[in-house]
């Protein structure tokens, strides 16, 4: 596509169901490059209805109400602009969680999950406080407090935002009895812990061996 261009919606296409709507956006997606444009089609809606990858092929004849097709074509205009599929529907998965993410923070990475995955391992029943630094969209913070009963898990970034994930933890965050500040990794942390996990792990095997946990 020219760079800067719109992409260009099929307009004159009827959008009363689910399947009229994955036509449209794989039809765009396909005109402006995108590889797989099916595939991207789904997960475009999937993503904005937080349902499984196969719900928009398995209900193709769901009635598409006005404002999950806006919000569907939207995403798949930024998608067909280049944006990664999170920031393009706003959401990214990440274990258990669906968190809303935008540009000011990294997408969560698979190789994140393995940290989770690792601390939780590492905590006992002694553990009742964790840290987070370097937070940013909150996603190991949050799972943590999801996955395990903590008596209090705190997050921290340099970098001040409305709430963690580009504005879409809160209400978990609130649920899981997260500490969101801001602060720089330097400084004193308010809970005086020891030691906290890194956000932005190196790649397994690359020095993470051991993740040491908080008491």
């Amino acid at each position: 596509m020219t760079k800067g261009a719109t992409p260009f919606f099929p307009t004159t296409m009827r959008i009363g169901t689910i399947g009229d709507l994955l036509a449209g956006c794989a039809a765009m997606l396909e005109s402006e490059g995108v590889a797989e444009a099916q595939r991207e089609a789904r997960e475009i809606v999937a993503a904005v209805l937080d349902v499984p990858k196969f719900w928009a092929a398995a209900n193709s004849v769901a009635d598409a109400s006005p404002e999950v097709a806006k919000s569907v074509i939207r995403a798949a205009m930024r998608r067909a602009q280049g944006a990664p599929l999170a920031y393009a529907v706003g959401r990214a998965s990440f274990r258990h969680l669906t968190l809303e993410v935008d540009e000011s923070v990294l997408i969560p990475r698979v190789e994140t999950e393995l940290l989770v995955e690792r601390v939780l391992e590492r905590c006992d029943e002694n553990t009742n406080r964790i840290a987070d630094i370097g937070t940013g969209s909150g996603a190991i913070a949050l799972s943590l407090a999801f996955e395990r009963e903590f008596e209090r898990v705190y997050a921290s970034d340099a970098l001040a935002s409305p709430s963690p994930g580009g504005g879409g933890s809160a209400s978990a965050a609130s649920r899981g009895g997260v500490n969101f500040t801001v602060q720089d990794a330097s400084s004193p942390h308010p809970a005086r812990l020891r030691f906290a996990p890194a956000s932005d792990p190196p790649p397994p095997g690359e020095g993470n061996e051991t993740l040491p946990c908080l008491n």
